[in-house]
């Protein structure tokens, strides 16, 4: 694709968190280190189970009015009562906003650099390019009634959130709500060690023994693959009698390297030939 498309998403949810403590907070409880977010840098992040499993994936942009968390909007309820939980006395504050939407200009802009936060025309919209893997674009964070006048800053064709989702797999990038549920898969599972959201070296967080565990271990059980050429976002992949992965969604499955074989045909419920391919963010990142 080298033409831009863009496209609002109804799937995501905004909330902001302001006060003096939301970075403390914060770093003691998600995976990205929060010394990396910036007022002209984005991260990708999750917050773990204590056993490691993911409960939820998201995005964190610095304004001047505080942290606005981008996130699957069927989660975003469950992840704000989840932090007024943990904030005890911190002074933080959550608060929705229904007021605002989330777009994306998506297509190759695979030049550009992962998280860098622009402002779109004359608009209140934020516009930062993807943290997990620069060819997914940009995101656009605006108040709803100037959505469209900020997408239309940037020279894209209109699009669907059904195309976006279509080449977000093209690209083998799992995403939470739309592939996989809470309390489902390990982080690594998922690659999100390659997708930029984990910093292994940043210190505490919840679920960290058990996922740094895994990660200490040296040697990958599973990852997710794209996937083409079957007909069905369910299933079990075999090689032979054997089972050596699942489908996650339509175009993507969780594949067990220890099991898989590159050289043997692999089959979708033991009917349909597929393709698997390693994605290419997890080529760069095992350089």
């Amino acid at each position: 694709m080298t033409q831009l498309v863009k496209t609002p998403l109804e799937t995501r949810a905004l909330f902001r968190l302001s006060g003096d403590d939301v970075k403390s907070l914060m770093q003691g409880l998600i995976t990205q280190d929060m010394d990396r977010l910036s007022p002209i840098s984005a991260i990708y992040s999750l917050l773990l189970t204590p056993q490691g499993k993911i409960l939820y994936d998201f995005f964190l942009i610095e304004t001047a009015d505080g942290v606005l968390v981008d996130i699957h909007r069927d989660h975003a309820p469950a992840f704000m009562q989840k932090l007024k939980l943990y904030r005890l006395r911190a002074q933080v504050e959550i608060e929705p906003l229904d007021d605002w939407s989330v777009g994306v200009v998506f297509g190759d802009v695979s030049e550009a650099e992962p998280g860098r936060i622009m402002g779109l025309g004359k608009t209140k919209a934020i516009g930062f390019v993807d943290p997990r893997v620069p060819e997914l674009g940009m995101r656009v964070l605006s108040p709803t009634i100037e959505l469209e006048a900020a997408l239309n800053v940037i020279d894209a064709e209109q699009g669907t959130p059904d195309a976006y989702q279509d080449f977000r797999r093209s690209k083998a990038v799992p995403e939470g709500g739309a592939d996989f549920a809470p309390e489902t898969v390990f982080p690594l599972d998922v690659n999100m060690d390659a997708l930029n959201g984990i910093d292994y070296k940043k210190g505490c967080f919840v679920g960290q023994e058990v996922s740094s565990r895994m990660k200490r271990k040296g040697s990958i059980r599973k990852r997710v693959y794209g996937v083409s050429g079957g007909e069905s976002s369910e299933g079990k992949l075999t090689q032979g009698e054997k089972t050596v992965g699942t489908m996650l969604a339509d175009g993507l499955a969780i594949l067990r390297l220890d099991r898989f074989e590159a050289e043997v045909p692999i089959t979708l419920e033991t009917s349909t030939q597929v393709t698997v391919s390693r994605p290419a963010y997890l080529e760069k990142f095992d350089e």
